[in-house]
């Protein structure tokens, strides 16, 4: 636990530095925000043998190595396969791919603090805790997905619905299940509701028969107790929060339509999610890291909203929270001490 800890530590300081700079000095903020997220993007993209998805990642990539092109491109999402592909051909191991993922999520997260006018530093320091360290480091695909629909996310709040949409769509492209998403987003009245639940409806027993037949994606559906998802409760918990956070800034948030519709939609998402979890947890756990955004958005806002008398103590909650989520995590997950403990950094491919 000691390096992750010593990270978030690392990435907290560069946070709070970046935060008390003068607003004359942006071209050094801008500096500790290469620094900071360049230091993650290595510290998750060259773990070696970290990571609850590790050991099958690890064994995709040799697969796919040795299979025609189009045949990798069904059995794996097409952009993830594809990235596989052209390292394996370049001669690179699953490390590269790693590095690849990691950078393109990284890139993700500071674009999207920049669309949502958040400190990048302080939005690198909120997500470290969760979006980084663990869906970063456990869920390569779906990390990047999540990155991508940060970024569709933040378009939606200057308006530009279309670049929502394709940024939703490549996200696709990396996990299917961001078409959730999309989803969310697209249905926005009764009319639209009816025409995606009636033949939703009707192909269900077949999708689900063709999902429980699938090796890939069976645990997704298996209410089988011992492959469920038993930390879903507290993602459940942590974005909870971020909706009480939201509701005691509401008279700041009413200036933000689009992200009020959006997060308003994946609040109605999250109790749906609650009562799902308690049949189907993994389902809905995946889901859920989708609505990580209302999490980030609402924590790294609180110190740009609360009141002069309020900034320090709304600093504080911030940092007390990170390190809160990190404790709970990396101190009670019996997962993490599975597959993050030791952690290991391979700098020259395969150890």
């Amino acid at each position: 636990m000691i390096v992750y800890l010593a990270m978030l530590t690392f990435i907290c300081v560069l946070a709070m530095g970046s935060l008390f700079l003068p607003k004359r000095l942006g071209g050094v903020r801008g500096m500790i925000s290469l620094i900071g997220y360049t230091v993650m993007c290595l510290f998750i993209g060259l773990r070696d043998h970290v990571g609850g998805d590790w050991a099958p990642y690890n064994e995709l990539f040799s697969t796919i190595g040795h299979l025609p092109f189009i045949v990798v491109l069904i059995i794996v999402e097409p952009l993830y396969g594809l990235c596989n592909r052209l390292v394996y051909m370049a001669g690179g191991d699953i490390h590269l791919v790693n590095l690849i993922c990691a950078t393109i999520f990284l890139v993700c997260l500071y674009n999207f603090s920049r669309l949502v006018d958040i400190d990048s530093n302080v939005l690198l320091f909120i997500s470290a805790p969760y979006l980084l360290f663990v869906v970063g480091m456990g869920y390569t695909r779906q990390s990047v997905a999540v990155g991508l629909i940060l970024n569709g996310i933040g378009n939606l709040r200057h308006g530009r619905e279309k670049t929502f949409y394709l940024f939703a769509f490549l996200a696709t492209l990396f996990h299917y299940s961001a078409i959730v998403l999309i989803l969310l987003w697209w249905v926005n009245s009764f009319k639209r509701a009816a025409a995606l639940a009636v033949p939703l409806a009707l192909v269900s027993p077949v999708l689900y028969s063709m999902i429980l037949a699938s090796s890939k994606y069976s645990l997704y559906v298996n209410n089988d107790p011992a492959i469920q998802s038993h930390g879903v409760w507290f993602r459940i918990l942590i974005i909870l929060v971020a909706l009480f956070v939201v509701f005691a800034q509401k008279l700041q948030w009413a200036k933000e339509s689009q992200l009020r519709k959006m997060i308003i939609r994946g609040a109605i998402t999250l109790g749906l999610m609650a009562v799902l979890s308690l049949f189907l947890s993994t389902l809905a756990d995946r889901i859920c890291l989708y609505l990580f955004f209302i999490y980030i958005l609402a924590v790294g806002s609180v110190i740009r909203y609360a009141r002069l008398p309020f900034k320090y103590l709304s600093l504080y909650f911030v940092i007390c929270l990170s390190y809160g989520v990190f404790f709970i995590w990396f101190g009670l997950s019996n997962f993490a001490t599975a597959a993050w403990f030791p952690y290991g950094m391979s700098l020259y491919g395969n150890s």
